[in-house]
This record gives structure tokens, C-alpha cells and sequence, in this order.
């Protein structure tokens, strides 16, 4: 046994170097790639802004903070998301000569820490795919790539609320 704990002690040290280099190279956040769920867009947001969505005397402040993490850290990438259509209309914003559609996804809520956040989807087509939208309708359920353009938090009746714009996108 004397001999036992110290060949064990030598052991457990010469493997510590190893576990120090692989935590070195696990990275501290997720990769900046492609948007697959919602649920990876509150992630991005620090532990101390989302304790302050949690705190009635901090809210706004902290939907200002968490928005300007988001503007940094989600907007410009792509996402890919699926969803049920809630409204189908004409894309104000089409700047194409065209009309093109909008269609708002059916409000979805995302969970991060102790922070329950509801979710408004807006996603902005391109003239080309008018064919696939008109034959959609409300209840329909779809998957669309896009841009994201707008990622930003702000407080509805005192909850905590994430709105997304997928612009220039396309039904999958």
C-alpha cells in the first residue's frame, strides 16, 4: 500500500499537464457558425446581463446591454430555422420593384438560466421565392435560411422578449 499511493500520486501528475492543455483548447464559447435553434441566441448572453433581465429594477438596462451583445455577437450570421407559420403578408421593406413576403413565425419561448424569453421571428423572402410562399399558409410548418439583421431583447409586460429578422431568405 506504501508503495501503491506514490506510484499513483506520480501517475495522476504526469496526466494533469494533458487535462490543463485539452481545457486550453475547448473554447469558452460556441463557434460563430450557422444559427440551427433559437435556443442558441440567449446563450451568447453574459450570466451578470441575464441575472439583471431578472431583476424588475434592472430590466431595461440590461435588455440595452444584452441587445448590444447581440448586435456583436448574432447578427450577420446565417441561421436556418424551422417554425409554424402565424401570418403570411407583404413584405413592406421589399425594396426590389417587386412585391415580395414577410412571414411572422408563431411566437416561440427560449429558456436561458433563470430568464424565460419570448421569441418574435420575422423572415424577410426575396421576389424569387413568391411561388413557394403563396402556395403557404397559416399553421404550415417550414424551414428558412436567411440572414440574420435584427437580434435584439427589450421587455413586454415585464417579461423579457427577443426579436429576429431573417432577411434575403429562402424556403428550405
Amino acid at each position: 500500500m506504501k508503495r501503491l499511493l506514490p506510484a499513483m500520486a506520480i501517475m495522476l501528475l504526469s496526466l494533469l499537464p494533458l487535462a490543463l492543455a485539452a481545457r486550453a483548447q475547448a473554447p469558452a464559447t460556441p463557434a460563430a457558425g450557422d444559427i440551427k435553434d433559437l435556443k442558441q441566441i440567449p446563450v451568447e448572453l453574459p450570466h451578470d446581463i441575464l441575472l439583471g433581465l431578472g431583476n424588475i429594477a434592472t430590466k431595461e438596462a440590461s435588455a440595452t446591454k444584452a441587445t448590444d451583445v447581440l448586435q456583436q455577437k448574432i447578427v450577420g450570421r446565417v441561421a436556418t430555422l424551422k417554425f409554424k407559420i402565424d401570418k403570411i403578408e407583404k413584405d413592406l421593406r421589399a425594396q426590389q420593384g417587386q412585391d415580395a413576403y414577410r412571414i411572422k413565425a408563431d411566437d416561440a419561448h427560449v429558456r436561458e438560466g433563470a430568464v424565460n424569453f419570448k421569441v418574435f421571428v420575422w423572415v424577410h423572402f426575396g421576389v424569387s421565392e413568391n411561388a413557394k410562399i403563396a402556395a403557404l399558409k397559416k399553421g404550415d410548418a417550414i424551414d428558412a435560411t436567411g440572414k440574420i439583421t435584427v437580434a435584439s431583447v427589450g421587455i413586454q409586460n415585464g417579461s423579457p422578449t427577443i426579436l429576429v429578422d431573417l432577411a434575403g431568405a429562402t424556403v428550405n
